[in-house]
C-alpha cells in the first residue's frame, strides 16, 4: 500500500490502496456497499468519478482500483457512486449510529396517606428515609429504540432530542 501519497475531495482523504485482481473483480462488485458518496439526488458531496480520478492523478496515485477513506477501509470509485469494498469496510468508515435505550420502572409504593402527584426525588426520600414503603419492579430492561422512537419519546417526556445530539425526526445531529 502507498501511504506516502493522498488527496483530499468530498471533505475525506485518500490514499492509494491496490489493484483489484481479476478473480477478486466479480467478488468485490457483489459485495460493495452504499456509504452516501454518490451523484443521486440523495447523495452527499456531488461525487464525480472523473474528478475523483483526476484528484488521484494529481495526486501522483495512477492505476489504483481501491483507495483507503480517512485512513479507515477501502473503497472503490463507480462511476455514479463511491463504495465502501464489504460491509465490513463500510462498517470502518460510516460513523456509528448511537443507540438508546428505554427501561420502564414501575414502583409500587404504600403509606397511611395517598400521596397524590408527586416527583421522583419525594417518592425515592420518602421509601429510603421517610415514612412509605416502596418496592421496584422492572417491566421493560433495556429495550433498545430506534432514532425517530427516541425522539418521540423525549418529545413525550416533555425532553429536547437535541439531549442525545438528534433532531426531532431522529436524526443524529453532526458535532
Amino acid at each position: 500500500m502507498n501511504t506516502e501519497k493522498s488527496f483530499t475531495i468530498y471533505g475525506h482523504t485518500f490514499t492509494a490502496g491496490r489493484v483489484i485482481k481479476q478473480k477478486e473483480r466479480d467478488k468485490i462488485f457483489k459485495t460493495c456497499t452504499r456509504i452516501g458518496i454518490n451523484n443521486y439526488k440523495e447523495g452527499k458531496a456531488g461525487y464525480d468519478y472523473n474528478e475523483f480520478y483526476k484528484a488521484a492523478n494529481e495526486a501522483g496515485i495512477y492505476k489504483y482500483d481501491v483507495f483507503i477513506m480517512d485512513g479507515k477501509g477501502e473503497v472503490v470509485p463507480g462511476s455514479n457512486e463511491l463504495f465502501a469494498v464489504n460491509k465490513e469496510e463500510a462498517e470502518k468508515i460510516l460513523p456509528k449510529k448511537k443507540t438508546i435505550y428505554r427501561t420502564t420502572i414501575t414502583m409500587t409504593v404504600l403509606s397511611e396517606e395517598p400521596i397524590g402527584d408527586v416527583d421522583m426525588e419525594t417518592v425515592l426520600t420518602e421509601t429510603q428515609t421517610g415514612s412509605w414503603s416502596g418496592q421496584n419492579i422492572t417491566i421493560e430492561q433495556d429495550h433498545p429504540l430506534t432514532g425517530k422512537e427516541a425522539a418521540e419519546a423525549m418529545l413525550k417526556q416533555g425532553s429536547d432530542p437535541g439531549f442525545f445530539q438528534m433532531d426531532e425526526k431522529g436524526n443524529e445531529l453532526e458535532d
